[in-house]
């Protein structure tokens, strides 16, 4: 019984099955892992950056610098969240076995061009449409 409950859970609820060997999606987790701890770091080191960046100063050179930085920190911010906000969905992908299959014509993602953006959700076919279209 917990075999079978093992292949439900990997299995995609859609009859969509992904080509990826179960290698080549360990490491993409491993890589989308490691993205995510690296933009937990960022976040961290951030946040410290703009507590602390600003500086009691009366210049306004200063403090004209000051909050062209902090703007830029929180622009960076945005895009890390946004970011990570793609790799938690690429891993519940991985979960449900949904990882690697376009989520528009549900063809399989070849794994070089996940390697290249684990954060991918279409094949090269939709997202070059996507892009001709805006």
């Amino acid at each position: 019984m917990e075999m079978l409950n093992e292949t439900i859970g990997a299995s995609n609820n859609n009859n969509k099955s992904n080509s990826l060997h179960s290698e080549e999606l360990l490491n993409i987790k491993r890589i989308l892992d490691e993205q995510k701890e690296i933009l937990k770091t960022n976040r961290e080191t951030r946040l410290e950056q703009i507590k602390y960046g600003h500086e009691a100063t009366k210049d306004p050179a200063d403090m004209a610098g000051q909050e062209a930085d902090a703007e830029r920190l929180w622009l960076f911010l945005s895009r890390d969240q946004n970011i990570e906000h793609r790799v938690n969905k690429a891993l519940k992908r991985i979960d449900y076995g949904q990882y690697g299959i376009c989520v528009e014509c549900d063809s399989p993602i070849p794994y070089k061009r996940l390697l290249i953006d684990p954060t991918c959700e279409l094949c090269i076919n939709c997202k070059s449409e996507l892009e001709l279209a805006n």
